[in-house]
């Protein structure tokens, strides 16, 4: 089944081969397209090798993503654009393999990493407890706190008292999904939504940004560079609501397959945390030389509603060393 994954993943990428015979939960919604990657790293550093001197990772790298998720990874005109498309690509170049993206839903991460359909999951993914019990992360690449979006001019939200009685809609498998029950005990105290907000769970964050347009949620639920995606992408216009900043802090991380759930009769996966370590070294340089402009770009309207976004946004290289768990 795993062969057969990659297969169906490496057909897509060429038209003439036509439809490949795929599960329905294992293919990408468009066809990996990626530049060729230099073979060696910028700056003329050799490319990483095993201790054997073999490449440390296979020439085309499977990366989970989210493929139609504004700010973050949008294919459009033959090209990736988006934070976490520049960062995939940063990696191949740092590491010497071309990013092949394949679309993954919040709740089937683990899934594809376990089953070796991806190598990689660069896809808003929070590192958690929980989560790292299952596969291991190279991160955070970025930090945040969770807000609402609404149709731009509707001010019946300005506060989270005003959640009371709303319908907001958010996403299934998502850590920053609020759960019923467990909103503010007190309208706009605490951490969550106000305890009489009613939530909707639907399967991505598109679906729910429609589900607002059309007038059957009040507002989308989840974390900020999430939403001001959202505000830059076409449509019925939409806006963040000011002021609004509550939940957990997110730390999104690269997934990467535990060592144990590999198929070991492989050579590649011979010398998965030395990967995982690579990962963390390109990461920490990526924060160092690159974060600011991309992430600025990427999101002009978040940083134009708070110019000291990289204070709030960007991890240290002191939280990477901590959160990174490699074996």
């Amino acid at each position: 089944m795993k062969t057969l994954s990659r297969l169906c993943l490496l057909a897509l990428t060429v038209a003439a081969l036509g439809s490949a015979a795929c599960s329905p939960d294992r293919t990408p919604k468009h066809a990996p397209i990626s530049p060729a990657t230099p073979t060696t790293t910028p700056g003329g550093d050799p490319s990483p090798t095993t201790s054997g001197g073999d490449p440390l990772f296979p020439k085309n790298v499977f990366i989970g993503s989210k493929v139609d998720q504004p700010g973050f990874n949008v294919y459009t005109d033959h090209t990736w654009v988006g934070f976490e498309a520049e960062l995939s690509a940063y990696l191949g170049r740092k590491l010497n393999f071309t990013p092949q993206y394949h679309d993954v839903p919040s709740a089937q991460r683990e899934k594809v990493l376990q089953e070796e359909v991806v190598e990689l999951v660069i896809a808003t993914y929070s590192i958690t407890p929980e989560r790292a019990k299952l596969v291991d992360f190279v991160g955070p690449y970025l930090k945040t706190r969770q807000g609402l979006l609404v149709k731009k001019g509707d001010h019946r939200i300005r506060t989270v008292n005003d959640t009371a009685g709303k319908q907001i809609c958010t996403v299934k498998g998502s850590t920053s999904a609020p759960e019923e029950g467990k909103s503010n005990p007190t309208a706009g105290q605490g951490n969550y939504l106000h305890k009489d907000a009613h939530f909707v769970h639907l399967s991505d964050y598109q679906a729910c940004v429609d589900d607002v347009r059309a007038g059957n949620s009040h507002a989308v639920w989840t974390d900020i560079p999430i939403l001001y995606g959202y505000t830059e992408a076409g449509g019925v216009p939409m806006e963040v609501v000011s002021g609004i900043e509550v939940g957990k802090i997110q730390l999104y991380g690269i997934g990467i397959a535990k060592e144990k759930d590999l198929d070991m009769s492989l050579e590649q996966n011979r010398h998965q945390p030395e990967r995982c370590r690579a990962l963390e070294g390109a990461l920490k340089t990526f924060l160092q030389n690159e974060w600011y402009e991309r992430f600025r770009v990427r999101f002009e309207n978040l940083t134009k509603a708070n110019p000291d976004f990289e204070a709030t946004y960007k991890p240290t290289e002191d939280e990477v060393s901590l959160n990174t768990t490699c074996g």
